[in-house]
């Protein structure tokens, strides 16, 4: 089970830099971080595809399924086996990425909402409020855009190929709630949002999910610790 000390740093006591901090170094150079986004824009391609893909029989934060041992960027963790989105996954091996399924209650009156979460290794997925400072805010266009309560919404330039994208972002909190969304591309009528955070110093989590979830983002991580407390983490 995920203690106090295993608590992923963007659930509650983020290490992340502050967004308004003049100081920028979160120890990758521009080149690097250069090649990292394109790694995450190819990720974010294969994640949407994926999320098109329906998935039954949804967990339940209940249910006592057994849990299967994964290993992933020398970290070893333990999850219930109902969780795996794909079938292929559900046997104990080393990963290079995990992709999970479940609900978090954060629709209209609180009502569950279909979530998928790839955890990879956090060199491959860098946590959204790093990439805040590192990267995005040097892609910001001028225009704000406003409509989720407590978030700045900030379209990215098209020069770098962000041309569908907007960043929303907390603008007060010293350790920012950060989520990426897509506008709607061939055959989907929903808008999806991801939202990275670090479960530990070697792995992070993806979120994908609706776009209407961020009507609800203040409580968008403690759901997801609830799902997160669930997994033995070693």
């Amino acid at each position: 089970m995920v203690n106090s000390k295993d608590m992923p740093p963007n659930l509650y006591k983020n290490n992340a830099p502050n967004h308004s901090s003049k100081k920028h170094d979160v120890g990758f150079n521009l080149i690097a971080i250069t090649f990292i986004i394109a790694a995450i824009g190819l990720a974010i391609a294969y994640f949407i595809d994926n999320y098109t893909k329906k998935t039954p029989n949804l967990p339940s934060l209940y249910e006592t399924s057994p849990k299967l041992n994964k290993i992933i960027a020398g970290q070893k963790l333990a999850i219930p086996s109902s969780w795996f989105r794909f079938s292929d996954q559900r046997h104990e091996e080393f990963s290079k990425q995990i992709d999970l399924h479940f609900t978090l209650n954060l629709g209209k009156n609180n009502a569950p909402m279909e979530v998928y979460l790839t955890i990879s290794p956090i060199r491959e997925a860098l946590p959204s409020s790093v990439l805040l400072d590192s990267v995005y805010i040097r892609q910001f266009k001028s225009e704000q855009l406003k409509g989720i309560n407590g978030l700045i919404g900030k379209p990215l330039k098209p020069s770098k190929g962000y041309g569908l994208e907007t960043i929303w972002y907390d603008p007060i909190n010293i350790n920012p709630f950060v989520a990426k969304c897509l506008k709607p591309i061939a055959g989907q009528s929903e808008q999806k949002c991801i939202r990275t955070i670090s479960i530990s110093n070697k792995i992070s989590a993806t979120f994908m999910f609706n776009f209407e979830l961020l009507d609800n983002w203040k409580n968008f991580d403690s759901e997801a610790y609830k799902w997160f407390e669930k997994i033995d983490i070693q």
